[in-house]
C-alpha cells in the first residue's frame, strides 16, 4: 500500500457555518492542530468538496438554508469517506435523527465546544479516516486476489489470443490513407478506429487488474480540449445508441490546454456518454457534456435525464466486474475510468441531479502555464 502512516497525517477539516464569529473563533483555535478551511452554507461547501477532499466535515445544525443535518446526508451521499460531525448549541433531537440516519455522523458535539476536546476529536476522526482507507485498500486487495485464483488463468490467454487479432484491425489507418479522406468515408473509420481503441482499452484494463496494478502507461500530448471534445462527440453522435437522443456541449470561452492522453480520455468520454445514453429514453434523451477550467484544473461534466444511480447499485459502482447491464456488460468499463483518470493524477465522482438523471464530474489538474509555442487549436506531442 501506498498509504503513508495515520499519524504523519495533520488533520484536514471543512467546516460549516452561517456565523462569520463562529467560523473565525473555529479558525483560530484549531489552526495550529489541523488544516481548516471554511464555509458560510451547505450549498458552498458542497462546491469546495466537488474540488478538494476533506478526511473531516463539521457542520452548525442550525444555518439559513440547507441545514447541517441536510448538508451532512448530501456529503454522505456524495463523499461518503469523509468523516461527518454535527455541531449545535440546540438540544433538537429531530434534527439528531436525521443527522444519525440520513448522514450517518460519526460524532454530535454541543456548543460551546472546548478546545482540547475539539483537538482530540479531529485527530481520532483524522486516524479513523486514514485506518478506514487503508482497512479498504487491503479488502480490495484480498478480493482481487480470490478473483484472480478464479480468472487469472482464463484472462491472460484470452487477452493475449484477442491482443492478437487486435493487432491485425490496425490496418484501418493503412486503408484510410489508401482510400482517401472523403468525409464520409473518414467518419466511419473514425468510427470503427474508435472501437479499436474501446477493445485494447479493455485489454489494458484486464492485463492491469491481471497483474494487480492500478495504472496505466500515459502518452500524453498537449491537446485543446474544446476542439478535441467537440471531435469526440460529432463522432459519438453516428453510434447507434446515440439514435433518438440529444447530445450537447458547452466548452470554455477560449483555449483550454491539457498534457494527456487523448486517446485514454476519449474512452473515458466514450464509456460515460454511452452509460448515459443506455439510462435515459430513446425518444427524450438528452446528455450535456461541459468544459470547465479553473483552479488548476479541468472540470468535464457528463448529465444525462436518465433514471439515476439507485442506492444499492451505487455502492458497488467501482466495484471490478459489477454491472447492471446482465451478460451486456463487463463490469469494467468504469473500472477502466476511474483508474486511467488516477493516472493522470485525477479524479471522478457522480451526483443524482435533483431534477432526474445523474452527473459525472472528471477532474484532471492541468499545468499553470502552456508552453508558448501552442496555438489556439490543435495537438503537440508532449
Amino acid at each position: 500500500m501506498n498509504t503513508p502512516c495515520t499519524r504523519d497525517r495533520r488533520p484536514k477539516v471543512l467546516y460549516v457555518d452561517d456565523q462569520l464569529g463562529n467560523l473565525t473563533v473555529f479558525k483560530a483555535s484549531m489552526r495550529r492542530y489541523a488544516d481548516i478551511r471554511t464555509a458560510t452554507s451547505g450549498e458552498e461547501a458542497l462546491e469546495i468538496l466537488e474540488a478538494e477532499e476533506f478526511p473531516i466535515v463539521i457542520s452548525d445544525q442550525r444555518m439559513d438554508g440547507m441545514s447541517g443535518s441536510e448538508f451532512l446526508a448530501a456529503v454522505r451521499e456524495r463523499h461518503p469517506d469523509s468523516i461527518r460531525i454535527l455541531l449545535t448549541a440546540y438540544t433538537d433531537f429531530n434534527a439528531l435523527a436525521d443527522a444519525i440516519n440520513d448522514g450517518a455522523i460519526a460524532r454530535f458535539v454541543r456548543k460551546p465546544w472546548e478546545r482540547d476536546e475539539m483537538r482530540e476529536i479531529l485527530a481520532n476522526s483524522s486516524r479513523l479516516y486514514w485506518k478506514s482507507r487503508e482497512n479498504r485498500a487491503l479488502i480490495q486487495q484480498l478480493t482481487h486476489k480470490a478473483r484472480l485464483a478464479a480468472v487469472g488463468q482464463l484472462t491472460a490467454g484470452l487477452v493475449h489470443e484477442l491482443g492478437n487479432m487486435l493487432a491485425k484491425l490496425d490496418v484501418v489507418e493503412d486503408i484510410m490513407e489508401a482510400w482517401g479522406t472523403g468525409r464520409e468515408v473518414s467518419q466511419e473509420f473514425a468510427i470503427l478506429r474508435s472501437g479499436i481503441d474501446g477493445v485494447r482499452g479493455l485489454f489494458e484494463t484486464l492485463r492491469s487488474y491481471a497483474r494487480g496494478g492500478d495504472a496505466f502507461t500515459l502518452e500524453r500530448e498537449w491537446v485543446e480540449l474544446n476542439g478535441a471534445v467537440e471531435g469526440w462527440l460529432s463522432m459519438m453522435r453516428m453510434f447507434p445508441y446515440m439514435r433518438g437522443r440529444q447530445l450537447s456541449f458547452q466548452g470554455t470561452e477560449g483555449p483550454l490546454w491539457a498534457s494527456l492522453d487523448a486517446r485514454k480520455l476519449e474512452q473515458v468520454l466514450i464509456n460515460l456518454v454511452r452509460n448515459a445514453a443506455e439510462a435515459t429514453s430513446s425518444d427524450a434523451g438528452h446528455i450535456r457534456i461541459s468544459l470547465d477550467g479553473r483552479d488548476g484544473r479541468v472540470l468535464i461534466r457528463v448529465s444525462d435525464n436518465g433514471i439515476g444511480i439507485q442506492p444499492e447499485v451505487a455502492q458497488r459502482l467501482w466495484d471490478p466486474f459489477f454491472s447492471t447491464k446482465g451478460k451486456a456488460g463487463s463490469g469494467l468499463g468504469l473500472v477502466m475510468c476511474r483508474r486511467i483518470l488516477e493516472s493522470h493524477d485525477g479524479r471522478i465522482h457522480f451526483v443524482n441531479n435533483q431534477e432526474g438523471g445523474c452527473t459525472f464530474t472528471i477532474q484532471i489538474p492541468v499545468p499553470d502555464e502552456v508552453p508558448a509555442r501552442l496555438s489556439t487549436s490543435g495537438r503537440q506531442a508532449a
